[in-house]
This record gives C-alpha cells, structure tokens and sequence, in this order.
C-alpha cells in the first residue's frame, strides 16, 4: 500500500473530517494511501492508523488561487493559513505550481474491502 505523510495537526484535521484536500508538489496517484507521521525522518515510517482514498489529482497552476478556493477543504480557517502553512512545510518557499488531492477518509475495514474491489484490489 501507498504512504503518504502529513504533520501532526494536519492528521488530528483528517481524524475530524475537516481535511479532505492536500497540496503536494508532485502527483499522487488515485489509490488508498496508509497515513504517517510527518514529524519523524523520512527513512522512520510512523503509521497513525488511518487509511485515506485519494479519489481525485488536479493539476494547480496558481498556489494563491488554489488556496483562496479550497483553504476548508485543506483543514484551515482561511486561505493565508494555507499559504503560511506551505511556506513552513517547504523551507521558507512556497511553490507557485503544483497538485491538488481530494481524498476520503476511510472510516472501517469494510470500506476499504469494499474500495479494494472496486479498484480490483490496486491500492
């Protein structure tokens, strides 16, 4: 299965629903993805127990523009948020262009049987 990280507070906005999207420089394939702890290196692989579904890979042209119309769906209260949050997770650089995920909480294991087989068991 896929991994794909994410800071503790972005993880504790998953497990609420609030955070259905995320911004990454590079594509995500559609599939389940096992969700880890960004916090730790990247060699130390940290399972928080959830499983997300990325259901939908856009690509953004504009980060400013993205963010102005999708900061909720991000898991924030407004679109500078968004903005600030990027700036700290990329080393003081926000990137202009990149890829927009939608993705779906997986909330039992039946749910993500069921997604499995609908995917012809390829997370």
């Amino acid at each position: 299965m896929r991994r794909i990280r994410f800071s503790p507070d972005m993880i504790v906005a998953i497990r609420r629903g609030e955070k259905t999207m995320t911004f990454r420089r590079s594509p995500k394939l559609c599939g389940v993805y096992i969700v880890e702890d960004g916090s730790y290196p990247r060699h130390k692989h940290v399972d928080t127990g959830l499983r997300i579904f990325i259901f939908h890979t856009f690509w953004v042209e504009n980060v400013g523009v993205y963010a102005s119309q999708n900061y909720k769906e991000e898991g924030f209260a407004n679109s500078l948020d968004v903005i600030k949050k990027l700036e700290v997770l990329y080393g003081g650089f926000v990137p202009r262009v990149g890829f927009g995920h939608q993705f779906l909480l997986i909330q039992s294991r039946s749910e993500l049987e069921d997604l499995m087989r609908k995917t012809g068991g390829k997370p």
